[in-house]
């Protein structure tokens, strides 16, 4: 568990500093759902179809 909180905390810090993009934490298969009435709510079937 250790070793998950230091790559999220590490990935949160590069993103903070610019140098890497937070979906880099996303696993290719992810499944991630925005709820509300926004543009941008539905599901998305991969990190890829959230990133585009």
């Amino acid at each position: 568990m250790a070793a998950n909180r230091d790559i999220v905390s590490r990935a949160f810090a590069d993103w903070s500093a610019g140098s890497a993009g937070i979906t880099d934490l996303f696993a290719p298969e992810m499944r991630w759902e925005i709820t509300g009435n926004s543009a941008a709510s539905r599901v998305y079937r991969s990190a890829e179809e959230f990133v585009e």
